[in-house]
């Protein structure tokens, strides 16, 4: 056997003896720590597990993608809501627009049927004479004239009479006896009051120059009148009785016999 050998052996059987030696030695530990648990407290350790490492690069791009998901959702919503919101305009718009023209279309029938219904009043009015008609001579009988003739058993439209006949102030032409009046009133024979006798005599038919004929008549007569009067308004002054044929006299006596 080599030394070199030898030492290997040696070495061997040092370290068995070793690992018998510990085997015994942690044995009567055993016991003397059970023995000792009692009095003295155990203390556990844990180690602590180990951090794994965190990228900063990819912390960053996964807070950046949340973010961008978090906006895109708040981004959406809004979205659906200003839709939701015009949908609601254009809806309550065009239930506002069908309801104005129903309210239109309602208001316009009523109108409609008002307009029918007044139609037919007043063609039955025209029909029984109470508004009055156009005779066969083309002349307007008025209501109040349709009234009396009416009275007197005259179908409507027919002739009526000047003296049923309201005549200028119902807006018919003049009746006789209106023309006769004016035919005075230019004479001086009858008052003026109440009457315009130039118009009714151009309605009545009465030529331009007649009239003119008649009113220069008139104010003849009135200056004839308004100098009789003068007159007698001197005479009296004078201490004068009345004028007769021009002549103041002082008496009545002598007024009667110059009259005579």
């Amino acid at each position: 056997m080599t030394r070199i050998g030898t030492t290997r052996i040696l070495a061997i059987i040092g370290a068995v003896a070793t690992a018998v030696a510990l085997t015994a030695c942690t044995g009567t530990g055993a016991g003397d720590t059970a023995s000792t648990s009692a009095s003295a407290p155990v203390q556990l350790v844990t180690a602590a597990a180990a951090t794994p490492a965190v990228d900063p690069a990819s912390a960053a791009s996964a807070s950046v993608s949340s973010q961008q998901s978090v906006a895109a959702q708040s981004a959406a919503d809004k979205a659906a809501a200003d839709q939701a919101a015009a949908d609601k305009a254009v809806a309550d718009q065009a239930a506002a627009q069908a309801t104005a023209a129903q309210a239109a279309a309602d208001e316009a029938a009523v109108e409609q049927s008002a307009a029918e219904q007044s139609a037919a009043d007043q063609a039955k009015a025209d029909a029984s004479g109470v508004n009055g008609w156009t005779d066969p001579s083309g002349n307007w009988i008025s209501p109040e004239t349709a009234a009396r003739a009416l009275e007197k058993g005259i179908a409507p439209g027919g002739d009526v009479p000047g003296y049923l006949r309201c005549g200028t102030d119902c807006g018919e032409p003049p009746t006789s006896g209106e023309v006769q009046w004016a035919w005075q009133c230019l004479a001086g024979t009858m008052t003026c009051d109440g009457i315009d006798a130039e118009a009714v005599l151009s309605a009545a038919g009465n030529s331009d120059a007649s009239i003119a004929a008649a009113t220069s008549q008139r104010a003849q007569s009135d200056a004839a009148v308004q100098q009789s009067d003068d007159a007698q308004a001197a005479c009296k002054a004078g201490g004068g009785y009345m004028v007769v044929r021009g002549v103041c006299y002082a008496t009545q006596a002598e007024a009667e016999n110059a009259g005579e």
